[in-house]
């Protein structure tokens, strides 16, 4: 198949309409910015009247037009303006290009998306920051150019696969929805049946350290400290430790113990009362009062069975309803968490429970962990069929449904071969 190249501008033209600078400042319009766009869709906008909206705002679109940005271009922030958008307002860090005639505007989408071209726009950037590329420098890069009738089968073939593409991609990411809804049933199988105790009738729980307090003391040490931050549903993040001043009399009252469970005081609702055990990964390590840490005084309260319990239906009912709340802010405190019925029984059940508990989830998460990856390929099998169908290396044509299905499933095939290895 003839391939040849052509300077962009030869395709499209660019930035054709912009609101005038005596523009009725209680004009209201929709206002797309650079953040408002991904690759291949326009995910939100800000109705804006024009007297407040920022100064960048002023470039028009029309349906079918595309934009592309020339600010961050790493970003690959490119998008075909849909029908229900004409007419909204673009910012300046985009080149708004609308196809000449006789130019399919779906084939000059995929020409921009191409990988290749994208890579070139970005080469051609110029700050460490935020490299930006001008206009004219953007539309004097060439691209691929093809006959009308080509640029409409090319076109047809990769919305087509595209669109299979994009689906089998909402798919795998719709696991990481469905594992929060399996993690919940996990927890509920896990305590479900079970009697409860207070948890303060088995356990001590002991409040943080509070800052302000400790970094007055003129007699300190700095130290290691976990925040609600650290502490996740099910596990510990250390990624980003900070550090208090704290008196040298106080560090054992304060420092983490091996095996303590840690439960979050507050935050966004979501986040009252999540849980987990420390592992003493970091000693000696403080804990500041918006966290506390669980000390289980019988072995029918484990304190890795309690971080999965703080996942169920019955911990989370419990948390919300009584929690203290402000805006959207919500808090719990030492005596309620003290009241949290927590479901108990003999050690050697409760361990059994624990133990298919973990297992459910080590299934689950490595399941996620795969679609995960897979999502990941099938973004770059996109951009190698857009590559290949533009630049002249694949017969579209000649490409049956089948032969592409089968390239489709080979990915997936390969993630799950990794998988079981």
């Amino acid at each position: 198949m003839a391939t040849r190249t052509a300077p962009l501008w030869s395709l499209a033209t660019c930035n054709d309409e912009a609101l005038a600078e005596d523009t009725y400042p209680d004009l209201e319009f929709e206002y797309i910015d650079i953040g408002n766009v991904s690759t291949a869709r326009i995910k939100g906008s800000v109705r804006v009247a024009f007297g407040d909206a920022p100064s960048r705002a002023r470039r028009v679109v029309r349906s079918g037009d595309l934009i592309i940005s020339t600010v961050r271009t790493y970003l690959r922030a490119v998008a075909t303006v849909p029908p229900d958008r004409d007419g909204d307002v673009v910012s300046t860090g985009f080149a708004v290009l609308r196809a000449r005639p006789g130019v399919s505007a779906r084939y000059l989408y995929y020409v921009v998306l191409d990988p290749g071209f994208i890579d070139r726009v970005v080469a051609r950037s110029e700050g460490v920051s935020y490299p930006a590329i001008t206009t004219n420098r953007l539309v004097r890069l060439h691209v691929w150019s093809r006959t009308p009738e080509a640029q409409t089968d090319i076109a047809s073939f990769l919305d087509r696969e595209c669109d299979r593409i994009e689906s089998a991609s909402r798919s795998c990411a719709a696991l990481g929805g469905r594992l929060r809804d399996l993690e919940r049933d996990i927890a509920d199988r896990l305590v479900g049946g079970l009697e409860t105790r207070p948890l303060k009738s088995m356990a001590t729980v002991q409040s943080g350290l509070t800052l302000n307090e400790a970094q007055t003391r003129e007699a300190h040490v700095e130290l290691p400290y976990l925040r609600v931050a650290n502490v996740k549903a099910g596990w510990i993040d250390l990624s980003e430790v900070k550090h208090t001043a704290v008196a040298p009399d106080e560090i054992p009252r304060f420092s983490l113990r091996e095996g303590d469970l840690l439960l979050t005081e507050g935050g966004d609702l979501d986040k009252l009362g999540r849980g987990a055990v420390w592992s003493g990964a970091i000693a000696p390590c403080l804990f500041q009062n918006h966290v506390f840490a669980v000390r289980p005084r019988t072995s029918r309260c484990i304190p890795a069975f309690l971080s999965w319990a703080t996942r169920s239906s019955a911990a989370r009912d419990y948390f919300q309803a009584t929690a203290s709340r402000i805006t959207n802010i919500a808090s719990t405190n030492k005596e309620k968490l003290g009241r949290w019925p927590v479901a108990t029984g003999e050690e050697e059940e409760l361990r059994r429970r624990l133990a298919r508990a973990d297992e459910e989830w080590a299934h689950a998460t490595e399941a996620w962990k795969a679609s995960s990856r897979l999502v990941g390929l099938l973004a770059e099998y996109r951009d190698s069929v857009v590559h290949e169908a533009v630049a002249g290396k694949l017969d579209v044509a000649a490409a049956s449904e089948a032969m592409m299905s089968e390239r489709l499933h080979a990915v997936a095939e390969g993630e799950a071969d990794r998988v079981s290895a």
